[in-house]
């Protein structure tokens, strides 16, 4: 995790239509994504965010990706694999994802 502020970190550009669609989604705010909060709607919402920047092939290394969303680089590829797993099993989660998953590649 890095100690630069957010908007410094190199993935930060990128991630950023991704943050922001899963915390419209989620109701929730940037900061309390980022806190390590470890209630289940923070913690999926930044698995969310994880899936959707490997869906989307966002070329940021899984410890870019951990430093914006302030958590380790294993983090990201468990988190990953949690939503596919999720996914199989719950269309809600299949259906939001989805529907963000078009959204931020149009």
């Amino acid at each position: 995790m890095s100690d630069l502020p957010l908007e410094d970190l190199p993935g930060y550009g990128i991630m950023r239509p991704i943050l922001d669609a899963v915390t419209r989604e989620y109701r929730t705010t940037l900061t309390a994504l980022r806190d390590g909060g470890k209630t289940p709607t923070p913690v999926e919402a930044r698995q969310v965010c994880y899936w959707l920047a490997d869906k989307l092939a966002i070329r940021l290394a899984p410890v870019e990706i951990g430093d914006v969303l302030n958590v380790t680089r294993n983090t990201v590829p468990k988190g990953v694999q949690t939503i596919e797993r999720k996914r199989a099993e719950d269309s809600w989660l299949r259906e939001m994802t989805d529907r963000l998953l078009a959204e931020l590649r149009a």
